[in-house]
């Protein structure tokens, strides 16, 4: 579902019609449930979507070892201490992950998994306000959709990070992998690296999925 009338028609709704989510609402139980899956993932006017809809009929739930897997990477826990907590390799970790994302109609690795995702798991965990997303539902080609939307989240000032440090921690958040950024930016994948580190150094996270976890709840 990646025709630009249905992304328009999804981000119209979320502008005219979005309410903030509520714990009630929070669609993540469904789509590690097999009840929905997500059918588009994009940016759009500064914030970022991800559409879903109901299976039909509903999917196998996403096995425990699965569930708890990308939970735990999307809520910032260190892979290597959950697979140990898991009793799982690392690259097992990764295998499940993936697995997950792909029941829930994402595809790539879980260091690409949309933000918008984390927030969802970590609202379904308590650790991160609901109401930062906004959520509103539409129809289209005689089907029903939800479309959930959030602003980026950036590290604050208390952090201070230099323009370009801040600059490669969003486009880090958006997804983008070093390469990306590095082209992106014009500059060294090294370079791209060092910033990271010094912006996870300053941030108290060590990774992607900890940094998106940290921003979901303190950005």
């Amino acid at each position: 579902m990646e025709h630009p009338c249905f992304l328009e028609a999804a981000r119209r709704t979320a502008a005219e019609t979005g309410v903030a989510l509520s714990a009630h609402t929070n669609p993540w139980s469904a789509l590690v449930s097999g009840a929905a899956k997500a059918c588009a993932v994009f940016e759009s006017d500064g914030r970022a979507y991800l559409v879903v809809t109901a299976t039909t009929p509903p999917a196998k739930p996403l096995s425990p070892l699965a569930r708890q897997a990308l939970e735990g990477l999307l809520c910032g826990e260190q892979q290597k201490v959950l697979a140990s907590d898991l009793k799982l390799s690392t690259s097992s970790i990764c295998r499940y992950c993936r697995l997950a994302l792909a029941h829930m109609g994402l595809e790539g690795p879980p260091s690409r998994a949309p933000m918008l995702l984390a927030m969802l798991a970590l609202a379904a965990r308590d650790r991160c306000d609901p109401a930062l997303v906004r959520e509103a539902r539409f129809e289209h080609d005689g089907r029903s959709f939800s479309v959930y939307s959030a602003a980026p989240r950036a590290p604050g000032s208390s952090a201070r990070l230099s323009p370009g440090v801040q600059a490669v921690v969003e486009l880090r958040v958006a997804g983008r992998s070093l390469t990306e950024i590095a082209q992106q930016r014009r500059t060294s994948e090294r370079t791209v690296a060092n910033q990271l580190a010094c912006a996870f150094q300053r941030l108290g996270v060590s990774g992607r999925g900890s940094l998106v976890a940290y921003l979901a709840v303190n950005g």
